[in-house]
């Protein structure tokens, strides 16, 4: 999903903010960063995806919930770090958003990347809908609409843009 750059610069923000903290990963995928929240000793690690992954990590402090992102089965300020890795283009914009900053401590931080929204892929996505003539509520957002949004809700601690453009990983800080 993304260049080895990033996915490493994902892994160190987990090795440094993970330990001792309980951990969500929202769009866990194939569990990459659900199984560095655990090597770096975070005290819990709660996956969310919509798909069962392929192989389940064996760990008590792991569990894994299949789930909508966009309405999470989890009570408000229950985590310490949430990890949001190429999510928010697959998901409506606002309930995606209002969900992470519900789930979120208020001292907590989240670890957040995404893909350029103007990209090849938006393109592709936009055909597919309307070859499905359907409008899918999780097409990609526009990265300015993206980035007003985080802005709303979160304070930007670390911000990062990288090639392409609009690539950018952010640590975030919610707002009061």
């Amino acid at each position: 999903m993304f260049s080895s750059d990033q996915s490493l610069k994902i892994h160190n923000l987990i090795r440094l903010l993970c330990k001792d903290k309980i951990i969500l990963d929202i769009g866990c995928g194939d569990l990459e960063y659900s199984q560095s929240a655990l090597n770096s000793q975070a005290s819990l690690v709660y996956a969310i995806d919509i798909k069962e992954p392929k192989k389940i990590i064996r760990d008590y402090r792991f569990t894994f919930h299949k789930a909508d992102a966009q309405s999470l089965p989890l009570k408000d300020g229950t985590f310490d770090v949430i990890i949001c890795i190429g999510l928010i283009e697959y998901v409506d914009l606002y309930k995606g958003i209002y969900e992470i900053k519900r789930l979120l401590k208020d001292s907590g931080l989240v670890i957040f990347q995404e893909k350029d929204s103007r990209g090849l892929k938006h393109k592709i996505y936009k055909v597919k809908c309307k070859i499905l003539n359907k409008k899918i509520a999780g097409c990609p957002h526009p990265y300015n609409q993206l980035m007003n949004k985080l802005k709303e809700n979160f304070e930007i601690v670390k911000y990062e843009e990288t090639r392409p453009r609009h690539n950018f990983l952010a640590v975030l800080k919610k707002n009061g």
